[in-house]
């Protein structure tokens, strides 16, 4: 009985996994195809089962251990998705404010985001490559894959600080765009929160299937 539910589980954190996925291209295609209307529906309505789902994942792996008290493998398979399904939803919430900065420059300057589209494109495309690889680490119990995106994180450190030097000089040039500025630059600081929670996911997915513990620089067994 126990192991029906803990593949139930699997399903359905692989299922919100992939409504996250699926926001997160739709924002930054929307923004680059102006379609307001994708990014209010990710913002109003996407945003909203995303949050449902991760109240009704928590609900179900408390549940789970009360009811079975599991143990061993089991026990760290639960609490590995509980933390996904937290991280996750906080990446939805990420995802929100880039759909809500979209709209903003979409409305104001959407020169801005021409000039920036390499950019965005090359910050996202990294980012969105951790996420999906990391779903596949998961459902493929590959940790390995899982260690190889954990490093990924600092490239998109990297991008984030010279596309920050960009939009500082643009700033001082143009200081009456300040506002303009600031939308693009929550853009591509949720992009990068993104990765930091894809990294959490990843080394939590680590700690699942060889019960080592990796956070802070650590490499320990349990």
């Amino acid at each position: 009985m126990l192991e029906e539910k803990i593949l139930k589980l699997k399903n359905e954190i692989v299922e919100y996994s992939n409504l996250i996925i699926e926001m997160f291209n739709n924002s930054i295609k929307y923004i680059f195809s102006r379609n307001k209307e994708g990014l209010e529906k990710i913002i109003k309505d996407q945003e909203q089962k995303a949050n449902d789902l991760e109240v009704d994942l928590e609900e179900k792996c408390v549940y789970i251990i009360a009811q079975y008290q599991p143990k061993a493998f089991d026990l760290r398979f639960i609490l590995c998705v509980l933390k996904m399904n937290n991280d996750f939803e906080r990446i939805a919430d990420h995802i929100v404010n880039i759909s809500q900065s979209g709209v903003y420059l979409i409305e104001n300057d959407f020169g801005l985001i021409s000039e920036y589209k390499m950019d965005i494109e090359h910050i996202w495309n990294v980012a969105n490559n951790m996420l999906t690889e990391s779903i596949t680490s998961f459902i493929e119990e590959n940790p390995s894959t899982a260690k190889n995106l954990c490093g990924l994180d600092q490239s998109v450190d990297l991008l984030k600080s010279q596309i920050y030097r960009k939009i500082i000089d643009q700033i001082k040039r143009y200081p009456e765009n300040i506002e303009r500025y600031l939308h693009l630059e929550r853009i591509i600081n949720n992009i990068e929160r993104v990765a930091d929670l894809t990294t959490n996911i990843c080394e939590d997915i680590i700690f699942l299937y060889e019960a080592k513990i990796i956070k802070h620089h650590r490499d320990e067994k349990l």
